[in-house]
């Protein structure tokens, strides 16, 4: 897996999503693990705060949307 530039946010985020979900991460196809990591990043970035966030809202908000992705798979 190629990890982007250290110090965006996506780099960020993406940092986030190998350190705290790897086992889950690193089973999901490449394609898989660009949509999850480019959504997240999203999600992260359309906050108002973005500026006032600090790394552990950061961390909750990554932890928050794949929770939600999980909760979804569950559904269907």
């Amino acid at each position: 897996m190629k990890i982007t530039e250290k110090g965006t946010w996506y780099s960020r985020v993406e940092e986030i999503l190998c350190r705290d979900f790897g086992n889950i991460y690193s089973r999901l196809t490449e394609i898989t693990q660009k949509m999850m990591l480019q959504d997240a990043h999203v999600y992260v970035i359309n906050r108002r705060d973005l500026d006032s966030l600090s790394e552990t809202d950061i961390i909750m908000l990554v932890e928050e949307f794949v929770a939600s992705c999980v909760a979804r798979s569950f559904r269907y």
